[in-house]
């Protein structure tokens, strides 16, 4: 829970500081070593160290300075891997494969979904429920953590190739010949949403129950501000097939492809901009995942996978996001002021990694009521709309 305060109190004067890098011949991305000729479909980290793939699964406890196999899990073709938290996480694959970790990926088991069909990709919003998707219009749905699952009635016979949901009862999942698809129940009801774009659509990723973008086919990239209801294409200057999206914040984002293609954007997909990935063009990237906007990866065929690190500047001036919480360590109620009044997404997480609370406001101070925490340390991540960001640590006693 948390308030917007109308008259907020008069913020402490804070000495505005600027930050100088020189230019270090950083690359922005970079490289990592897998040891692996096949391909990798996605990755996800659950913190900045410890990351997992899927195609071959592969894990790293370092941020991905080594990567090794994992023995227990012999397939190759494994399409989507998602943790909802540093101990839960699942995997799924062809044929139906699905593989499930309560402790975060020391061992694995293989809960029976119900299907031979492919299954695409995979999504949680917590630790018992998600959802799947895959061919012929599959939607599967687990209240359970995986243990068991139920058919939901797409009304759709295409190949669904990804699904995302901001809340237990808001999701959207897309697929092949422009196929769109929402629900505002938790999937009771999915709603086909029409447009004039015929390329498949590959993923699909919101920063809120508003704001989204989906890619997929031949560069096209779509973008909504309702919800889903509507949507726009943006102009990506690539003819690349595009098969992930990710962004960190309302304005900065990325998007991968076939021919070793990464595209960026830092105003909401307005303009795209091509990324130096060093790859050969023969590479396909087939995913890509963030922590933030300075710390992300990509992977794709022959065993690729790519680290980004911010680069920086010459005597580049960053503005920092000033940022004054109170009173810290807390009890119940914690106040977040912001110098300025303005839009602010902010996401509270726990030392585990799961998302607390997830939120938009537009408001110089905002009440955050922490009755329904554990006490522990927590970390505060806020961005604003110009992409500024800044991490506080909360503990809650």
């Amino acid at each position: 829970m948390f308030y917007i305060c109308g008259i907020p109190k008069k913020i402490k004067k804070l000495k505005k500081m600027k930050m100088f890098a020189v230019w270090g011949n950083a690359q922005s991305w970079t490289e990592q070593t897998s040891s692996l000729s096949t391909s990798i479909s996605e990755v996800f980290f659950i913190n900045d160290s410890v990351g997992w793939t899927s195609g071959r699964v592969l894990y790293t406890s370092d941020g991905g300075s080594t990567w090794a196999e994992e023995p227990s899990i012999i397939f190759t073709n494994l399409s989507d891997i998602f943790f909802s938290s540093e101990t839960s996480g699942w995997i799924v694959g062809n044929i139906g494969r699905l593989y499930r970790t309560t402790n975060s990926g020391a061992t694995w088991n293989s809960p029976s979904t119900g299907t031979s069909n492919s299954l695409e990709a995979i999504y949680f919003v917590d630790d018992s429920k998600g959802w799947i998707v895959g061919d012929q219009g599959l939607i599967l749905n687990s209240t359970d953590s995986g243990t068991t699952w139920a058919s939901q009635t797409s009304n759709v016979n295409t190949y669904l190739r990804d699904i995302f949901f901001f809340s237990n009862q808001n999701g959207w999942a897309v697929g092949n010949s422009g196929t769109i698809l929402k629900t505002n129940d938790g999937g009771n009801m999915w709603t086909q949403i029409t447009t004039v774009y015929p390329e498949n659509l590959t993923s699909v990723f919101f920063r809120n129950q508003s704001l989204g973008w989906a890619v997929g086919f031949d560069g096209r990239i779509l973008k909504t501000t309702d919800g889903g209801q509507n949507w726009i294409s943006q102009t990506s200057g690539t003819t690349a097939n595009l098969f992930s999206v990710s962004f960190v914040s309302d304005s900065k984002g990325w998007a991968v492809g076939n021919n070793g293609t990464i595209i960026s954007t830092v105003d909401g997909g307005l303009t795209w901009n091509s990324d130096a990935s060093g790859v050969s063009s023969i590479i396909s990237l087939f995913g890509v995942f963030f922590r933030n906007q300075s710390l992300g990866w990509a992977v794709g065929s022959n065993g690729t996978i790519l680290k980004y690190t911010a680069p920086v500047s010459t005597l580049e001036e960053t503005a920092k996001l000033f940022v004054n919480i109170y009173p810290n360590p807390i009890d119940k109620i914690v106040n977040v002021e912001f110098e300025n009044y303005g839009k602010y997404q902010l996401q509270l997480i726990d030392m585990s990694g799961k998302i607390i609370q997830n939120f938009e406001v537009n408001a110089q101070n905002v009440q955050m009521n922490s009755a329904s925490w554990s006490a522990g340390v927590y970390r505060l991540n806020i961005t604003n709309d110009k992409g500024q960001m800044s991490n506080k640590t909360i503990v809650k006693q």
